[in-house]
């Protein structure tokens, strides 16, 4: 592995921290696609004056409900290659439909946030949105590790397939 200033050579604990400063990549990196839905949902339920509090926290959840993935030895895990930049776009997506399904199902809130009554209220006011967007945020994702189970297997199989016939 070429360097530019040969820190290998400098320290004697190089993989050691090699190790550190991948694991603080992944942190970081590794939840910029949740905060983008996060973020999105956030901005874009404020500019239609919704809650943008509940429909942020909606959007973080019904992406990361999306990264859900069945694997083979029966567990449930996050998709890793949809938390980092690889699921950037999808998760600028995801807040934007949060967004305006906040703008479609919820009330307009334009009245004074401070007292927990008026807390309560809003989560009243955003309830129907909230389920509705869980629950299809719940059948996509069934829908996606159905498609990873049992059609895409198939698919790279009959794929592999054809590459073998063509030599």
């Amino acid at each position: 592995m070429p360097t530019i200033f040969g820190f290998s050579s400098w320290l004697s604990r190089y993989r050691f921290i090699e190790i550190i400063f991948d694991h603080l990549t992944s942190l970081t990196l590794g939840i910029v696609a949740a905060l983008a839905a996060f973020s999105m949902a956030h901005y874009t339920a404020k500019r239609y004056q919704r809650d943008e509090k509940l429909a942020s926290i909606t959007g973080l959840i019904a992406y990361l409900i999306l990264t859900v993935r069945y694997t083979n030895n029966g567990e449930l895990a996050f998709g890793q290659d949809m938390l980092g930049m690889g699921g950037l776009f999808l998760g600028f997506w995801v807040g934007y439909l949060v967004g305006l399904s906040f703008k479609h199902l919820a009330n307009s809130q334009q009245q004074d946030k401070s007292s927990s009554g008026v807390t309560w209220n809003r989560a009243l006011d955003s309830l129907r949105a909230i389920i509705i967007v869980l629950v299809v945020a719940i059948c996509f994702s069934i829908l996606l590790n159905w498609l990873a189970i049992s059609v895409l297997p198939v698919c790279q199989y009959w794929h592999i397939l054809d590459v073998m016939a063509s030599q």
